[in-house]
């Protein structure tokens, strides 16, 4: 995935009040792009008629509401001009005002939802003496707010970690497609990197290269539900793109950039001039290099469409899954009940092992099994045989045969930066694109996100690390879009990914490479708990099942700077949560 950028100044923006008094709606909308950080944006002059709603906070009465129609900065002059014309007897017939609360109704740090009927709801938010109001649900998957966590001016999402500002609803940290609508009270990236752009006033001309024949969509629901559609996966519409006037050239691979002449490269011998780039190609699946791997019905998982090709091809059939990490594993759920058996092959004795240790691997392995599915453990494969070109056989290291009619490779990616070889752009050992904490190359004017960077992380010390999550792209995106329109902002987030297997939610926040312990709060065997992960004397992350949203709560407390001691946990692994603002105590 590619993004070019032309130089364009954007003028300065006015707001437009359009003949209405004290309006001040922001809608902003941020979206992301699969497992790459980049792709849509609105152009404020591009927005359509908007409502907002008004809390009027009174002493005497309560709270109030009131809900005006508003037209965005840049609209248009005729819009203007109609509201404007309208007499006055019109413009008051458009306000509409409730009463939903004294102000003592809600306690400082407090959240807390209201029902307007049928103009829908609102969270009122109370932090510091102030009163902030947006939308109820999270923009991601829907998830109710106010079980999330209020943490100096941000709520964030109690199911994926996303975080949204209390006071402007700008999206602080991913995932999440849109911003949260807010509204005024009154007392008495890629995806993310584009709409970044958009949103900060830059007019210039915006290319999205792609591979892909889709527009952007949300690649990790691919291993969860594999039959699902690419137009029912896609984040926006192709009519998006042409309303936000971003030039899409799908199906083309780029195959080399001239850092110092600004050229791209394309396969089909067309080249493209850049002033200002992105990279976020992110990751191709790894290859399993043995005797076999041409039959047909080895297959990778990575599109719409071989998903959809294994969701069909599986049905009553023999499949085996290689690669017992989370793609592997959720594709092993999805599959239970609908093949006529499914194993899953892996090189360590546990599924999850490197991430979720032993204890919380082993419980979800017996989850598994009790669902049915099989294990091959401390295993790899050999070759494969097939009968007519199909495949009918895997055959283990360990000389072991298991009838296939359908294998799945979930064994990893690896960066796609081979076309960088001659370009100056420093890459790593691995592949890997080193930026630095603004999401640039050692290349000016050339940034990098997702799955192929480098990228030092503050939460833990600027320390250099590699993370392949979605949430982790996105706001790659939006911080090398902000540092490409001059901004310097640092990039600043809490790792945060989840896995759903047969009905159950795995949530983790922090970054748990090379724990050395895990302290285990709750059931597993009911899976009810929280597992943190320690290393040395800090607890570098927490995984939860059934202890929602204590993952969120963690992520919070990191972002804020906070460091929780393994010490504290063996005191009282509730403890720490009482330094929390509200958002739920399990």
């Amino acid at each position: 995935m590619w993004f070019r950028f032309l130089k364009s100044f954007p003028p300065s923006l006015a707001t437009h009040t359009a003949g209405v008094v004290d309006v001040r709606l922001r809608f902003t909308f941020v979206s992301l792009y699969q497992c790459r950080p980049i792709s849509e944006i609105i152009r404020p002059r591009e927005r359509t008629e908007n409502f907002y709603f008004s809390y009027i906070l009174q002493k005497r009465m309560g709270a109030s509401l009131s809900r005006k129609k508003e037209w965005s900065p840049g609209d248009d002059n005729s819009a203007r001009s109609n509201v404007t014309s309208k007499s006055k007897s019109e413009q008051s017939n458009d306000l509409v005002e409730r009463v939903v609360c004294a102000i003592d109704d809600l306690k400082d740090g407090e959240m807390k939802v209201f029902e307007l009927d049928k103009d829908g709801s609102v969270l009122l938010v109370k932090e510091g003496g102030n009163f902030t109001a947006v939308g109820t649900k999270c923009t991601h998957y829907g998830a109710p707010l106010v079980k999330g966590v209020l943490c100096e001016g941000m709520i964030r999402c109690p199911w994926h970690g996303a975080c949204f500002s209390a006071r402007t609803g700008d999206i602080e940290d991913f995932p999440g497609l849109d911003s949260l609508p807010t509204y005024k009270v009154r007392s008495g990236a890629g995806q993310a990197c584009i709409e970044t752009l958009r949103q900060e006033g830059f007019r210039g001309r915006l290319i999205l290269v792609t591979k892909e024949k889709h527009t952007p969509y949300d690649r990790p629901k691919l291993s969860k539900v594999l039959n699902a559609q690419a137009e029912d996966l896609l984040l926006r519409n192709q009519d998006w793109y042409k309303d936000a006037d971003v030039e899409v050239q799908y199906e083309k691979e780029v195959t080399a950039i001239d850092g110092e002449k600004k050229v791209i490269s394309c396969k089909d011998g067309s080249i493209i001039n850049y002033d200002s780039l992105m990279i976020a190609t992110g990751g191709r699946p790894r290859i399993l290099d043995v005797p076999g791997k041409n039959l047909a019905f080895i297959c990778q998982l990575r599109t719409p469409e071989e998903a959809n090709y294994i969701s069909e091809n599986s049905k009553g059939k023999k499949v085996v899954i290689v690669g017992n990490s989370f793609i592997g594993m959720e594709g092993a759920a999805y599959l239970a009940g609908k093949a006529h058996s499914v194993t899953v092959v892996g090189r360590t004795e546990i599924p999850f092992l490197p991430v979720l240790g032993e204890l919380v691997g082993g419980r979800l392995m017996k989850l598994f099994q009790e669902n049915g599915i099989k294990f091959v453990t401390a295993s790899g494969v050999s070759h494969f045989n097939g009968k007519d070109g199909n495949l009918c056989e895997v055959v283990f290291t360990d000389n072991q045969c298991l009838p296939a009619d359908l294998c799945i490779l979930g064994i990893g990616v690896t960066p796609s930066t081979d076309f960088l070889k001659d370009s100056g752009i420093k890459v790593n050992e691995q592949g890997q694109i080193i930026v630095d904490k603004y999401m640039q190359t050692n290349k000016e004017g050339v940034f990098a996100a997702g799955d192929i960077v480098n990228f030092p992380l503050s939460v833990l010390e600027n320390q250099e690390v590699n993370i392949g999550h979605w949430q982790i792209a996105h706001v790659h995106g939006r911080t090398a879009a902000l540092n490409l329109l001059g901004k310097k902002q640092e990039l600043h987030t809490v790792p945060f990914f989840w896995c759903m297997v047969f009905g159950k939610s795995i949530r983790y926040a922090g970054y748990g490479a090379g724990f050395d312990d895990v302290i285990i709060d709750g059931s597993l065997d009911d899976l009810q708990f929280v597992a943190y992960y320690t290393r040395e004397t800090s607890v570098v992350a927490v995984a939860t099942v059934g202890k929602d949203p204590v993952a969120s709560q963690f992520a919070a407390y990191l972002y804020s700077g906070k460091t929780l001691t393994k010490c504290e946990i063996m005191n009282d692994p509730k403890a720490w949560l009482m330094k929390v603002p509200p958002g739920g105590i399990y």
